[in-house]
């Protein structure tokens, strides 16, 4: 995780070697940073991800993120969610 606005909000990300993929691994550890992440008062969570990467946006939903419908300018969607602190 990437905090920024001065701690208001974090990007984050998650990466898994392929022979250890679709075992959970991804989302139990972004929701447990995300856990954290809401802990320490963050307000805001985002992940950039490629439109493409269909498993990548399977982690976002399941940790609680959704599209926003906005690229960033590598063409990924931001992904997002206001947590309730």
């Amino acid at each position: 995780a990437t905090v920024v606005d001065d701690g208001r909000a974090a990007d984050v990300a998650w990466v898994v070697g392929a022979p250890f993929q679709g075992r959970g691994y991804a989302v139990e550890a972004s929701a447990g940073m995300v856990a954290w992440l809401r802990a320490g008062g963050v307000a805001e969570v985002r992940a950039h991800i490629h439109p493409e990467h269909t498993a990548s946006a399977r982690v976002a939903e399941r940790i609680g993120l959704a599209p926003t419908g906005d690229l960033d300018d590598d063409g990924e969607q931001i992904w997002r969610m206001e947590t309730n602190r």
